[in-house]
């Protein structure tokens, strides 16, 4: 979506995210805005992000998401 997202984190899940280790998962990575928003939020509950994965990433440039494990890259199909 276009519109401004806001991402919560429980207050329970802050302790849960403190001092660990975490691998951040979605669904399709296609801006890379909600990956970013996940990170911040367990960075501020103490949580260290060590790998981000996908089911897919999306566009026409699948290096852009080289740092993202993913099980394949959707292109995007423009008219012309």
């Amino acid at each position: 979506t276009q519109a401004i997202q806001t991402l919560y984190m429980d207050e329970k899940d802050v302790g849960i995210a403190e001092g660990r280790r975490i691998i951040l998962v979605d669904d399709v990575v296609s801006t890379g805005s909600t990956m970013d928003g996940m990170e911040k939020i367990v960075g501020k509950a103490g949580g260290e992000v060590v790998a981000r994965a996908a089911i897919f990433t999306e566009g026409n440039d699948p290096q852009k998401w080289s740092g993202v494990v993913a099980l394949g890259n959707l292109p995007v199909f423009i008219r012309t």
